[in-house]
């Protein structure tokens, strides 16, 4: 019945981030994507989640969280993606995100890889580099940014430090955070010339601990 309860609740976010889509089919995808996800995180570390049960609340609906930050005709890049969180569950729920994936470890580039084949995901970069590497010619793979955006990189001063170059001289850097890093960051912080604009608080259904999206602009 838990496992009932979670998917109805992806369904529900689905239904209102994005009225218009096939939901059905929207979360078949995500069922697909969390199965391969399973069965490659036993060979490679992809993420700390043992289940598929587990993997629809701290991943795919930590994920969604981002998308009323980011919808629109921007240019994504989501910088350690890992197991392709945030960048792959936003671009399922939203096909036409332009979005660029950086993932510095082969086997999880290759995962990435095979996820997008899979699931028939379009118009994504998937790169393998170092985000300093990465900096040094990103204007070939689409850059400037208008959204920076990392779930599990660093901390908000660190993960800020490396994604300033990056980003239009419009654009922003969002930082998808636990309670402990939100508290070292307050309301007009300067980081690396960049000032928090926005503090955005939500829940994940059945975990107490509230999570954070930090939106930091140009000053």
């Amino acid at each position: 019945m838990k496992e009932i309860g979670q998917w109805k609740s992806l369904e529900e976010v689905i239904k209102s981030l994005s009225p218009g889509a096939d939901f059905q089919t929207t979360v078949e995808l995500f069922r697909i994507y969390l199965k391969e996800l399973n069965k490659w995180n036993k060979v490679i570390n992809l993420t700390s989640v043992s289940s598929l049960n587990n993997g629809v609340i701290r991943h795919i609906l930590d994920s969604l969280s981002l998308y009323p930050l980011v919808k629109g005709d921007g240019k994504i890049l989501d910088i350690g993606s890992g197991g392709g969180f945030p960048g792959i569950p936003l671009k399922i729920l939203d096909p036409s995100l332009d979005m660029t994936l950086l993932e510095p470890r082969r086997k999880r580039w290759s995962f990435l890889n095979h996820i997008a084949r899979l699931l028939i995901i379009k118009d994504m970069q998937i790169l393998c580099m170092h985000s300093n590497e990465f900096t040094d010619f990103f204007m070939e793979y689409n850059g400037p940014f208008d959204i920076v955006v990392s779930r599990a990189l660093a901390s908000p001063p660190v993960f800020i430090d490396i994604a300033v170059p990056l980003i239009s001289s419009k654009g922003c850097v969002i930082c998808m955070v636990s309670e402990n890093d939100a508290l070292i960051v307050k309301e007009g912080m300067i980081l690396s010339g960049l000032i928090l604009k926005q503090k955005k608080i939500y829940r994940l259904p059945g975990i107490e601990q509230p999570r954070f999206l930090l939106v930091f602009k140009k000053n």
